[in-house]
C-alpha cells in the first residue's frame, strides 16, 4: 500500500451502498464487541463489589471479635488492679509492723522490769517477815507473778487483735 490507493471504485465492485453496508456491519460489530466488553466489565464489577462487601463484613466481624477479646483482657487487668488495690489497702506495711513490734517489745521490757521489781519487793518482805510469814509470802509472790504474766499476755493479745482488725 505504499503510495497506491486501495481499490474502491466501481471497477473493483465497491459502490457507495456496498461501502455503507460494509462500514455499517463493521460499526455494528464494533458496537456489539463494546457491549460484550461492557457486559463483562459489569459482571466483573458486580463480582468485585460482592467480594468487597464480603470482605467488609468479614472485617467487621474480625474487629468485633478483637474488640471483645480486648475488652475481656482489660476486664482481667482491671480485676487484677482492684485486687492489688484491695491488698495494698489491707496489708500491713513494713513500717507499721516495725512500729507495732517496737511497741510490743517496749511493753514486754516494762513488764519484765515491773515483774523484777515485784520479785525484789517480795524477797525483801520475806526477809523481813521471817519464816512463818514466808509461806504466806511465797503464795502471795506466786499470785502476783501469775497476775503480772497474765497482764503481759492480755496486753500482747490486745495489740495482736488491733492489728488483725486493722488488716480487715
Amino acid at each position: 500500500m505504499s503510495g497506491s490507493k486501495p481499490p474502491c471504485g466501481p471497477q473493483h465492485g465497491w459502490t457507495l451502498d456496498a461501502l455503507e453496508r460494509h462500514l455499517g456491519n463493521q460499526i455494528t460489530a464494533i458496537k456489539e464487541s463494546i457491549e460484550e466488553m461492557d457486559d463483562r466489565n459489569r459482571e466483573r464489577f458486580a463480582a468485585a463489589k460482592e467480594q468487597v462487601q464480603l470482605a467488609l463484613i468479614a472485617s467487621d466481624k474480625a474487629v468485633t471479635k478483637a474488640d471483645a477479646a480486648t475488652e475481656r483482657r482489660f476486664e482481667g487487668v482491671n480485676e487484677f488492679r482492684a485486687a492489688l488495690s484491695d491488698q495494698s489497702a489491707t496489708l500491713l506495711t513494713r513500717n507499721e509492723y516495725n512500729v507495732a513490734h517496737q511497741n510490743l517489745t517496749d511493753k514486754l521490757a516494762r513488764n519484765e522490769h515491773t515483774l523484777s521489781e515485784i520479785a525484789q519487793r517480795i524477797l525483801k518482805l520475806e526477809t523481813t517477815l521471817g519464816t512463818k510469814d514466808a509461806v504466806t509470802s511465797k503464795t502471795t509472790s506466786t499470785v502476783v507473778a501469775i497476775i503480772s504474766i497474765c497482764y503481759g499476755v492480755v496486753a500482747s493479745i490486745g495489740v495482736i487483735a488491733a492489728f488483725i482488725i486493722r488488716a480487715r
